[in-house]
């Protein structure tokens, strides 16, 4: 939970002071490294596991792959795939094969990746090919793109990610009139975008922006926050990416379109209303843009505060794998039975929640806190019930990738 709030400190303490590590604790600790970037603490709390006598699984190895996958470390990605079977006799799953792909693709190798697929003893799902469209659009190969997309649309056709994917490819190819065909062709799909938007938590409530938003109470002194942040921003040599914004508009225009982008709102809002000392927390439901991450370290030494991002997708890594895992192993039980064990998972973590406020310190009212996660947890999980394979391509493409489009 800590790491996924954007504790990792707070989450490697409680670690650290486990009198028993189970192979679930040192897996989550791994992945939440890997989740923060820290790919090679990741692989050196690896090392001491394993010199602790602990028996790595499969989750453990989607944490090391995807830790890999962030560094570009694809030699050890590659020794890590090979001997989860040789040397632990674990069977790559799905996961791990997305993984795989991920890893080559982020790297450049997409030919290799394009070849690791075909080769694959399992039939590749979206998140596999949804990892080749990502790297496709890193690398800016039209051609792989393409063909990765038409996989996707048998897979999926009403999943909005990948459509997005390919017309940002095309869009930086200043290929316009496909961008237009593929914009087009989603309108006649009925698939709609998924908006991007940020939230943040203040007083026990929990204020969403999205891009542009001027319907809040304090849109007005948000706006002249984000006046003053920049004047100082640009006095410390700040120049907009504008090359983030993927439309044919003039560059005045993608310089205000990158100025409200939602979570540059939400920062002002909370630098605000944000008692000094606390650590502003923000989450946005999609991918940060490379403008977005510029700017907030830029302003975090401006004024001196503790700010922490979070992309709600890209955090959802290992949680997406356990989805997985758990619905493959309550298969032919009934819906009763899976009803019931969220009931008591949420039952469990509201009264964990209630008993530990202390980690709610920036909320006057702890008990609507861990009502607003509990309410967040019930619409999380049944989103992804109903669509699990869409929320994991939406990951991949929307989220590992620094994918932006509309905000």
């Amino acid at each position: 939970m800590y790491v996924k709030c954007g504790c990792l400190e707070e989450g490697r303490r409680v670690f650290n002071e486990m009198e028993e590590r189970t192979v679930v604790s040192w897996s989550v600790m791994i992945q939440g490294l890997a989740m923060h970037g820290q790919a090679q603490e990741a692989l050196r709390v690896f090392s001491m596991m394993i010199e602790m006598g602990v028996e790595p699984n499969g989750v453990t190895f989607i944490g090391l792959l995807h830790a890999c996958s962030h560094m570009g470390l694809v030699d050890e990605g590659r020794r890590f795939f090979s001997g989860m079977t040789r040397d632990n006799g674990i069977i790559p799953e799905i996961e791990h094969y997305g993984c795989m792909v991920d890893l080559l693709s982020r790297a450049g190798l997409l030919q290799e990746a394009h070849e690791f697929i075909m080769n694959m003893p399992i039939k590749p799902n979206g998140v596999v090919w949804g990892a080749l469209l990502g790297g496709c659009k890193v690398h800016k190969s039209i051609e792989l793109a393409e063909e990765a997309t038409r996989h996707l649309a048998q897979l999926d056709p009403l999943n909005d990610g990948y459509y997005v994917v390919l017309s940002n490819v095309y869009a930086e190819a200043e290929r316009w009139e496909d961008t237009a065909r593929v914009r087009k062709l989603m309108k006649n799909r009925g698939v709609k975008k998924t908006p991007g938007c940020s939230s943040i938590m203040v007083g026990g409530v929990i204020h969403e922006f999205v891009a542009g938003d001027d319907s809040h109470s304090q849109a007005n002194e948000i706006f002249d926050m984000w006046e003053k942040l920049l004047g100082n921003m640009k006095l410390r040599g700040y120049r907009p990416d504008t090359s983030v914004v993927l439309l044919d508009i003039e560059e005045k225009e993608k310089e205000k379109f990158l100025y409200s982008h939602s979570e540059k709102l939400t920062l002002c809002f909370g630098l605000i209303n944000t008692p000094p000392g606390v650590v502003i927390r923000i989450m946005k439901n999609l991918c940060v843009c490379e403008d977005c991450h510029a700017a907030f370290k830029l302003i975090s030494t401006i004024v001196n505060w503790e700010i922490v991002l979070c992309e709600l997708r890209r955090d959802v890594k290992d949680w997406d794998a356990e989805l997985n895992w758990a619905v493959r192993k309550l298969k032919g039980k009934s819906l009763i039975t899976l009803i019931l064990r969220i009931a008591w998972r949420v039952f469990v973590y509201f009264i964990w929640a209630e008993r530990n406020n202390r980690i709610y310190n920036h909320c006057s009212k702890p008990s609507s806190c861990v009502l607003e996660q509990v309410k967040g947890i019930i619409r999380l999980k049944a989103s992804r019930l109903q669509n699990i394979k869409g929320d994991l391509v939406n990951r991949i493409l929307c989220n590992n990738w620094g994918l932006s489009l509309f905000d």
